[in-house]
């Protein structure tokens, strides 16, 4: 996360984890006490932003597939959810 006006999350990266136990150590997961506290405190928004971001993106992807003349935005195609389309239930 970076400081400033310009830092965010980037939601084109999410991917879909299945398996926690398999693929999460918690452990290994380390990340500074002040991010920390900024998304602690973000935790709704980003949640509600996150969920508003997933449900536009099956949305346009179920879209897509039942018109594939229809061209696939960048936005959806550089997305790495396109990986995840099983468990997406696109």
């Amino acid at each position: 996360m970076a400081d400033g006006n310009d830092a965010g999350l980037d939601f084109y990266k999410a991917v879909v984890i299945t398996d926690s136990q398999r693929y999460l150590e918690p452990n290994a997961i380390q990340i500074r006490q002040h991010e920390f506290e900024v998304l602690q405190q973000h935790d709704f928004d980003i949640k509600q932003n996150f969920v508003r971001f997933l449900t536009k993106y099956c949305k346009q992807m179920k879209r897509i597939q039942n018109n594939p003349s229809i061209p696939i935005p960048a936005w959806c195609r550089y997305s790495a959810l396109q990986y995840f389309h099983k468990e997406l239930g696109i």
